[in-house]
């Protein structure tokens, strides 16, 4: 454990996950940054609650390796509203509260609505499912959602044929070159690496034997983190969510209560 990993000491009442639903371009081409804050931060100061994650997106990158801006990039508009990372940051830190950029390893909201992830576009052999089912990645106006080809309805595969497959080297490396630039790019106090939305991280069966690959890939993050730490002066925090009990987290090939336990 490094010196500086050593020093993260905070008290920690209330740990709010802001889901970043708040009023912004992505969601309203008009949107204030007035409005932005008045429906995602401006009641908590003088709350209990000293941590803020923020929903940053579902840890996309352009097809040139740069951030993906999400939300600025399908809804051009004349309005200048800003980088809403930024605004957050500002807002939180002048509160006196801490914030987190929180990361969805593995959104598979995709599934139903479509695919647009570069990435998954690209490679479909990096996927847990390997292939588009039925009409993906796009759905046609009044094409049935769940059509010739597609998995049932409600089966694992409908949900998670889109998932990245953490097996692969080329998916943990996607996922770290992006935590690298997000945590770098913005004055963070730390990261919350989000595994329960959602959770499934391998094919179906292999979650044992890939155990060992996820606990490395975190080594690796952690080692990251720290290096950010370290060159900034002050500690990066690492944050994790994982499903609620140990065993559901080793159904997903997640071994929690272990990393819980051994510091590397």
């Amino acid at each position: 454990m490094s010196k500086m990993r050593k020093t993260v000491e905070r008290k920690r009442r209330i740990i709010y996950q802001d889901a970043g639903a708040g009023e912004k371009p992505s969601h309203n081409p008009k949107a204030t940054v007035e409005g932005f804050l008045a429906t995602a931060f401006d009641a908590v100061p003088g709350s209990q609650v000293d941590t803020w994650t923020y929903n940053v997106g579902n840890c996309w990158l352009n097809e040139d390796g740069t951030l993906y801006a999400w939300g600025q990039k399908r809804w051009q508009t004349a309005h200048v509203f800003g980088d809403a990372n930024q605004i957050i940051v500002d807002a939180v830190h002048n509160a006196g509260i801490e914030i987190f950029a929180s990361l969805k390893m593995n959104d598979a909201h995709c599934a139903f609505v479509g695919v647009d992830d570069p990435l998954k576009i690209s490679r479909p052999d990096l996927l847990i499912g390997e292939h588009f089912p039925g009409k993906y990645p796009h759905l046609l106006p009044g094409e049935p959602l769940w059509g010739v080809g597609s998995y049932p309805e409600f089966s694992i595969g409908g949900w998670h044929f889109a998932s990245l497959d953490f097996a692969k080297p080329e998916v943990r490396e996607h996922r770290l070159k992006f935590i690298l630039l997000m945590c770098t790019t913005y004055d963070w106090d730390g990261v919350e690496l989000d595994f329960c939305r959602h959770p499934l991280h391998f094919k179906l069966g292999t979650e044992p034997e890939n155990m060992v690959t996820m606990t490395g890939f975190m080594r690796r993050v952690r080692a990251t983190i720290d290096e950010i730490g370290e060159k900034r002066g002050r500690p990066f925090v690492l944050a994790v969510r994982v499903p609620p009990t140990p065993r559901q987290a080793l159904l997903t090939g997640l071994a929690a209560e272990r990393a819980m336990t051994v510091r590397s």
